[in-house]
C-alpha cells in the first residue's frame, strides 16, 4: 500500500512539474521553437490567403481584391505588381505596442526604384504625424521609422541593391529601436518618449498605403507580429530558422532538389551557401567565373551570390558589415 501511494504522488509530482514547465516555455526553449511560439501576436504565411494563422484574430484583407501569389520564399508569396493593391490589417485592438518586433522576406523587382512602399501603421512616405511605424522601400534603401507624440522620427536605414530575398526585422522597445537584415544588425537608434498612435490615419497596411500613392513591385513573405522586442540572439535564430531556398540561381523552376539536370535555365549559376548567406562561406560559379566569399577590410564581408538582374543570371559581390567581425569568408554569429 505504501509503495502504491509513493508511485502516485511521483506521477502527480511529474504532471506538476509537465504543466510548470509547458508555462513557462522550457520544453520550448529545448525544442528551439521557443523564438517562434513566444510572445507571436501574428503570422501571415500568404499560403494563398491573408489570415493570420496564429488564431489570434488579425486576420487581413485585400484591396482591391486583386492580390496575387506566386512561389515565395516559404511556400507562396504575396505578389505585387505596381496595380495599387495592399493587404489591410486596419487599426485592430491590441497593435497599439510600445515594445514590438516586426519581421518579414522581401524580394524588390527594381530595388532602385522610388516610393515602393511596404508596411507600416499608417501612411508610408509621410511626415511623422501621419504614421506611428513603418518600413518602407525608395531609392535602394529600406527605411524603418517610429514617431512619437511630438511628431519627431525616429528611423535606421539599410541598402538593398539586388533583388534576391532578404529578411528583414525592426526590433522596438525600451527606447531603442534596431533595423535587421537577414540576421545582421544595420543599425540602432535610441529614442525617448513612446510612440504616438493617435494619428490620422493608424491602419496597419502591407504593399502600399491606403491613399494609393505608393505601389509596391515584388514579393513579401512571412509577415510576424511579435508583443515583444527580440534580441539579437533570437534574432538570428529566427532567421536560420527558415530552409535554404531551392537554389542555384535562384531564379525560376523553384523545385525540390534543383541541378543542372532538371533545371537548366536556373543552374547556369550556382552558389553553394544557397545564396546570399553571411554566416557560411560558399564559391559562386556562373560558367564564366569562379568567386568565393571572402572578408574584406576590416569587419566587412564580400558576400558572392547569382544575380538575375540582368539578361543572363552571373555571379556577384555584395559587400555586408559583419557586427562582431569577419573571419575565413563568414561573418561570425556573436563577439
Amino acid at each position: 500500500m505504501e509503495k502504491r501511494k509513493v508511485v502516485v504522488y511521483l506521477v502527480f509530482l511529474v504532471a506538476i512539474i509537465v504543466v510548470i514547465s509547458v508555462s513557462f516555455g522550457f520544453f520550448d526553449k529545448i525544442t528551439g521553437n521557443v523564438i517562434s511560439e513566444k510572445g507571436l501576436l501574428a503570422h501571415y504565411s500568404f499560403e494563398n490567403n491573408v489570415e493570420d494563422i496564429t488564431g489570434n484574430g488579425y486576420d487581413a484583407v485585400d484591396f482591391p481584391y486583386m492580390i496575387k501569389y506566386d512561389y515565395g520564399r516559404e511556400g507562396q508569396a504575396l505578389d505585387f505588381n505596381k496595380g495599387g493593391e495592399y493587404i489591410l490589417i486596419g487599426n485592430k485592438e491590441g497593435l497599439d505596442l510600445q515594445e514590438f518586433t516586426l519581421s518579414f522576406w522581401a524580394k524588390l523587382n527594381d530595388p532602385s526604384a522610388i516610393y515602393q512602399g511596404g508596411i507600416g501603421k499608417g501612411i508610408l512616405f509621410s511626415p511623422p504625424e501621419e504614421f506611428s511605424y513603418v518600413m518602407e522601400f525608395s531609392a535602394g534603401k529600406l527605411k524603418a521609422a517610429i514617431t512619437t507624440p511630438v511628431n519627431q522620427e525616429f528611423a535606421v536605414k539599410s541598402s538593398v541593391t539586388d533583388n534576391s530575398w532578404h529578411f528583414w526585422l525592426m526590433s522596438v522597445g525600451k527606447g531603442r529601436l534596431e533595423l535587421y537584415k537577414d540576421g545582421v544588425t544595420q543599425g540602432i537608434k535610441d529614442y525617448e518618449g513612446k510612440i504616438d498612435y493617435v494619428k490620422r490615419k493608424n491602419d496597419l497596411v502591407i504593399g502600399t498605403s491606403r491613399e494609393i500613392q505608393y505601389l509596391f513591385d515584388g514579393k513579401i513573405d512571412e509577415f510576424k507580429i511579435w508583443n515583444y522586442a527580440l534580441t539579437a540572439e533570437d534574432v538570428l535564430e529566427e532567421y536560420n530558422s527558415y530552409s535554404a531556398e531551392n537554389y542555384c540561381g535562384n531564379t525560376v523552376c523553384d523545385i525540390v532538389n534543383e541541378n543542372k539536370e532538371n533545371c537548366a535555365e536556373d543552374c547556369s549559376c550556382t552558389d553553394s551557401d544557397k545564396g546570399i548567406n553571411y554566416y557560411e562561406k560558399g564559391m559562386c560559379d556562373d560558367k564564366s567565373k569562379t568567386i568565393v566569399d571572402n572578408c574584406g577590410g576590416g569587419d566587412w564581408l564580400n558576400e558572392a551570390y547569382c544575380d538575375d538582374s540582368g539578361s543572363e543570371v552571373i555571379c556577384k559581390f555584395s559587400s555586408q558589415g559583419c557586427p562582431y567581425g569577419c573571419s575565413e569568408g563568414a561573418c561570425l554569429g556573436s563577439a
